[in-house]
This record gives C-alpha cells, sequence and structure tokens, in this order.
C-alpha cells in the first residue's frame, strides 16, 4: 500500500478505535492492518497509536 492508503488505514483505526474493528470494516486482517499502522510509523518516524 502507499502512503495515501496507509493514512486511510491509520484514520480507520483512531475512527472505530480498534485495530481489530477497522480490519473487520476494511475487510483485512488485523495483521494487516497493524503492519499498515506500524510501515506509516515508520514513514513519518514517530509513534502514533499504541496497542
Amino acid at each position: 500500500m502507499d502512503e495515501l492508503k496507509r493514512i486511510g488505514v491509520f484514520t480507520k483505526v483512531v475512527q472505530s478505535k480498534s485495530f481489530a474493528q477497522a480490519a473487520r470494516q476494511l475487510g483485512i486482517a488485523k495483521s494487516a492492518v497493524s503492519k499498515q499502522v506500524s510501515l506509516l510509523e515508520q514513514e513519518v518516524s514517530v509513534r502514533i497509536l499504541y496497542e
């Protein structure tokens, strides 16, 4: 996924207040959500969410 899609995943996590709920809403695995948030954090060099 590119950075814009990662931001979309991050936004869904924040809106749903849950990695698992975001994954269900996006139709992807929770591990995929976690990975995308992790990659976004690496891109911006800041931890943005705590699981």
